[in-house]
């Protein structure tokens, strides 16, 4: 499993203190719709907050700040936009201080595994099994735990054979509910945000 040692001149001092999670709804536009859609993340951040009062982050590239502000207005919970305001560096340590990430497939996602942090990656089936899920390996630490709703169209190459509307998500993304992933996302969070 990947794994990168940071340094610590690479930490958020304001973040220092504060315990959060972190949102990756973006996957740079690598392919339209693979993106879980912006509701679930601001559905999943409510359920968040109302269980732990735990504040989130969303991090991601500049270009997905307006993908971020979406969010924080459809959650109205204690949320920060830091999309495009990182350097790749203070992103790892971001991504160090947090409790846990929860993302789309995309780099961030794995970066935040190879610094220790768990990690819930919603994931497709257009490249399933070529990058994640990760392989069962003896006596080593996994951090990154997959979701998925399998499909019998799985290894489409995000080829998808349904019609999909301009916006939306391809059905192996958007069959992945916000209780699923609560499910996952749910023991790695500690009840009473402390």
């Amino acid at each position: 499993y990947p794994k990168l040692k940071i340094n610590n001149s690479w930490l958020i001092g304001e973040l220092e203190k504060e315990k959060f999670y972190v949102l990756v709804p973006g996957t740079s536009g690598s392919v339209v719709g693979k993106d879980w859609p912006p509701k679930y993340f601001a559905d999943l951040s409510k359920k968040i907050f109302y269980h732990t009062r735990l504040k989130g982050i969303i991090c991601g590239a500049k270009k997905e700040y307006p993908l971020g502000e979406m969010i924080l207005k459809q959650s109205n919970v204690p949320l920060q936009n830091f999309c495009g305001k990182t350097t790749l560096s203070n992103l790892a340590g971001l991504l160090t201080q947090s409790l846990i990430t929860i993302s789309n497939d995309t780099g961030i996602v794995y970066l935040s595994s190879a610094v220790g942090t768990p990690s819930i990656c919603i994931l497709g089936g257009g490249h399933f099994g070529r990058f994640v899920p990760f392989p069962k390996l003896p006596r080593r630490k996994n951090n990154l735990v997959t979701i998925f709703h399998k499909m019998p169209c799985y290894g489409c190459d995000w080829k998808c054979i349904y019609p999909i509307r301009e916006g939306e998500s391809v059905p192996c993304i958007t069959n992945i509910s916000v209780d699923a992933v609560w499910e996952k996302v749910s023991p790695l969070l500690p009840k009473d945000g402390s």
